[in-house]
């Protein structure tokens, strides 16, 4: 996965033959809070 805000970025991935690479452009402080709200929340162990 590359999360960038440069679409540069994902075109060197294209380029360099990472075909197995996942890229998005994006603000990555902003996938990691998607990414926080979509994970399940553990249960409290206590």
């Amino acid at each position: 996965m590359c999360v960038d805000i440069n679409p540069a970025a994902l075109t060197k991935l294209v380029d360099r033959g990472s075909f197995q690479t996942i890229g998005l452009v994006m603000d990555v402080g902003g996938f990691l809070r998607e990414l926080l709200d979509a994970l399940p929340v553990p249960a409290d162990p206590a």
